[in-house]
């Protein structure tokens, strides 16, 4: 087994749920305001071959050298059904378009590692998806950028997980607005901050680990990089 699945260990798990049981997600979260301009925008995704498990957030943050960073969850790419890397590079690109964004507005992309059915017949992988979206747009795919993929290390779910607490839980200002802001388009990832319970397999995680991959993309201080839970809240 590869070492980051350990990190989801009955330690890392009674975190989680900890953290979910006093997660400051409420109403306040969700609203349509947009991003400030400067906002670096991140596409992170979550590789799927089952039915309803690919996923893609677009997300915007602002302040990602600073301990106070401000994010904004945009759009969403959550098909109910199965779909191929074809389709994925399309329902991206109109996710964006929701949001009245384009590939070229995308500063950073990170997607998990690949994913395939057992039987090898369907596969997902972040190369597989460049390769997509260049046939989409009708670009050479070396003119596109590079997909990441997100650092796994021990404990590296749960930190993420404390930044997404900490983002909901600081509020600013005479109408207590969140660091973090969902916009009302993005459905499934409101449905899964509302009832995501912690644990591993949770359909609800998929969504979430994708808009967590943005997170630790775009939050670009190298004290965060080394060790996430320096962000101060």
């Amino acid at each position: 087994w590869p070492a980051w699945w350990f990190a989801w260990s009955r330690r890392t798990r009674a975190r989680v749920r900890r953290w979910r049981s006093a997660w400051p997600f409420d109403g306040a979260c969700v609203s349509p305001l947009p991003p400030p301009e400067g906002a670096t925008l991140v596409v992170g995704g979550d590789h799927g071959t089952q039915p309803g498990k690919q996923r893609f957030v677009v997300t915007a943050i602002l302040g990602a050298q600073s301990d106070r960073p401000r994010v904004w969850f945009l759009a969403e790419w959550a098909p109910k059904d199965y779909s191929t890397p074809e389709q994925d590079a399309v329902g991206v690109l109109q996710m964006l378009a929701s949001a009245g964004l384009a590939y070229d507005h995308v500063d950073l992309w990170v997607a998990d590692r690949s994913a395939q059915t057992r039987d090898a017949l369907i596969r997902k992988s972040n190369g597989r998806l460049r390769a997509e979206l260049a046939r989409a747009l009708h670009r050479p795919e070396g003119g596109l950028k590079w997909i990441s993929t997100p650092r796994k290390y021990s404990g590296s779910v749960t930190d993420g997980y404390a930044l997404f607490n900490a983002l909901f839980a600081r509020r600013d200002g005479s109408e207590g607005r969140p660091h973090a802001l969902i916009h009302p388009r993005c459905t499934a990832l409101i449905e899964a901050c509302r009832i995501f319970a912690g644990k591993e397999r949770e359909p609800a995680k998929d969504i979430l680990d994708a808009a967590r991959y943005t997170l630790e993309v775009g939050i670009q201080r190298r004290d965060w990089l080394s060790a996430p839970t320096s962000i101060r809240y």
